[in-house]
């Protein structure tokens, strides 16, 4: 009678960990706004980006996220694809993207067109689905669903969801070099990867 082998679980961020979410960002404010950002400037809070209202920011964040930039122009990152195949052998992936419910179908479609086959679950962890000022939907965490699914591995690009993760138990790597993580203080434990070389590295795949 054969056993069924236990695999770890992986959780994995989307945007600027599989996907160049970042550079797309300042594309479209170049492009769409007339506004030149530098990747240091790129923050979840669009309100901030903008100088407008929550309300506003919240309306400027849809129409990005539903804009070609998203849907057709959005790309995975180098050697992500890559290193996710060798690890699926080793390992169960699943998503963990802090993009809203209501980008689910976008968020699907892209992963299909991208990592077919890769993903066993995709979750969305809710932060911005509340009516949280923008500020405080940007401090929260995915804590409460790592507990709830319970994973040995964290990819994020996002110091607090890595610092979050460590403090569960969970072993967490800060996916990147980039502006609001490359000088950030991180807890013991945190790992940095600055690319998908890295991952496969750390992984030994």
């Amino acid at each position: 009678m054969n056993k069924t082998t236990y695999k770890p679980t992986i959780a994995i961020d989307i945007d600027d960990v599989l996907s160049d979410w970042g550079d797309m960002i300042i594309q479209y404010f170049c492009d769409v706004k007339g506004i030149y950002l530098e990747p240091s400037q790129t923050t979840e809070n669009w309100s901030k980006m903008l100088g407008v209202s929550d309300e506003q920011g919240r309306i400027e964040f849809a129409k990005f996220a539903t804009s070609d930039y998203v849907t057709k122009k959005l790309k995975p990152l180098p050697g992500s694809y890559e290193a996710l195949k060798r690890l699926k052998s080793k390992y169960q992936l699943v998503i963990l993207t802090s993009r809203s419910i209501w980008l689910r179908d976008t968020t699907l479609d892209w992963l299909n067109k991208y990592f077919k086959d890769i993903f066993d679950e995709v979750y969305f962890s809710g932060v911005y689905d509340n009516d949280k000022d923008l500020d405080t939907c940007a401090s929260l965490t995915k804590s409460d669903k790592l507990r709830g699914i319970g994973v040995e591995y964290l990819i994020d690009d996002q110091p607090k969801h890595a610092n979050a993760a460590v403090g569960l138990g969970v072993k967490a790597l800060l996916f990147g070099d980039f502006g609001w993580n490359r000088d950030t203080k991180i807890l013991p434990g945190v790992v940095r990867v600055t690319d998908w070389g890295g991952v496969a590295d750390y992984f030994g795949v």
